[in-house]
């Protein structure tokens, strides 16, 4: 069903990428999903000033350092932008029991 939605928004004229973002997280819910996936093709439209541009550029380097990584589901964001024990400077930091990981 979800297949089905993709393609009758995508022929719609709504991009890929957005279509596809908002079935990965609202793929259960078929009325919200066309409704979030319309949101966000009128938000990407709109252009760099747009702010779910900015969002996702934000967003762009922590995911990136972050993936791959193995931390741990109880670790806290520590921010601050003090002095992080790595040796990289000011930043946010992961601290969990194991280890600290810079984040920004």
């Amino acid at each position: 069903m979800v297949r089905r939605l993709e393609q009758l928004l995508v022929d719609e004229g709504l991009r890929v990428e957005a279509v596809r973002a908002v079935l990965s997280q609202r793929g259960n819910n078929p009325a919200l999903a066309a409704v979030s996936a319309r949101n966000a093709h009128v938000q990407l439209q709109q252009g760099e000033g747009a702010l779910l541009q900015r969002v996702l550029a934000a967003m762009a380097r922590p995911v990136r350092i972050m993936r791959g990584k193995d931390v741990d589901q109880h670790a806290k964001v520590c921010g601050g932008g003090g002095e992080t024990n790595m040796g990289y400077g000011r930043g946010t930091w992961v601290r969990s029991g194991r280890e600290r990981m810079v984040l920004v």
